[in-house]
């Protein structure tokens, strides 16, 4: 059950051996109407809960993909992932995250998928409205810390240090899958610190260029521009914070004031 087979009446000649074929294989979930991909929030589904080949989770624990699926829609990521290798199944779906700019979150019994992103958008016949309302105004009133010590530890990244090039390779539908690159680098920062590229992303689950290079960008967004990042602690009245949710730090010692931040970790 779920394999797929080809038949017909072919003339193998006079040779002792079976010449090779290409086949391009239509998915069960193709979107249509000369679109070969997928959608990423049904593949995500499909691949945590199909009966068949499945990573056995439970369709009760997936929380509402509408945002998730809504961006990709919008910004129009398609994908087409062929599990060609064994790995295990939180690596295939890290995979496919990364490819849509979308981290994983474990809340309330529920795996949500929220983007990163937050720009808004209306393409595709979808509307992406990103949550980005701070859901507290934290000041040094709301910290937790020692005597002396910082109530907001902060590191920062050197633009020296930073990558500056993002190279991503994916299957070009458009030459028989082959595996083909594209890239994304900022010139200035090139020519500011000299040229630091980043280890090639592979995400064979594009399939098409324009997308491969979007979303190479948007990981050059991220690794170059986003380099600071923030430390405290707070007490057990702000426990409704989960991962992907923003907050604004005031901080007279740091100079912030209302500095909006997104929480990575707890």
């Amino acid at each position: 059950q779920g394999l797929a087979h080809i038949d017909g009446v072919y003339d193998l000649g006079g040779s002792a051996s079976l010449p090779n074929f290409t086949v391009e294989v239509s998915g069960r979930l193709v979107i249509g109407s000369g679109n070969l991909d997928a959608h990423p929030d049904e593949i995500v589904t499909d691949y945590l809960t199909n009966a068949n080949y499945g990573a056995g989770f439970p369709a009760a624990k997936i929380g509402s993909l509408t945002q998730y699926a809504n961006f990709c829609t919008a910004y129009g990521i398609w994908l087409s992932p062929a599990l060609t290798a064994q790995q295990q199944a939180q690596q295939h779906l890290a995979d496919l995250l990364r490819a849509t700019n979308t981290a994983p979150v474990w809340s309330e019994g529920l795996l949500k998928l929220i983007p990163y992103c937050e720009t808004a958008l209306t393409a595709n016949g979808a509307t992406y409205t990103p949550n980005i309302t701070p859901q507290y105004d934290l000041t040094d009133d709301d910290f937790l810390y020692e005597s002396g010590a910082d109530p907001v530890r902060v590191t920062h990244g050197s633009p020296a240090d930073a990558y500056n090039r993002v190279t991503v390779e994916f299957l070009n539908r458009a030459n028989q899958y082959n595996i083909e690159t594209v890239e994304a680098k900022d010139q200035a920062n090139i020519e500011l610190y000299g040229l630091r590229p980043m280890d090639p992303i592979r995400l064979h689950a594009i399939c098409d260029g324009a997308i491969a290079q979007l979303v190479a960008q948007m990981i050059l967004q991220r690794v170059l521009y986003i380099r600071n990042s923030y430390e405290f602690n707070l007490g057990w009245r702000f426990d409704r914070l989960e991962p992907m949710d923003i907050v604004t730090l005031t901080d007279a010692e740091l100079e912030l004031n209302k500095y909006q931040v997104r929480i990575t970790e707890i």
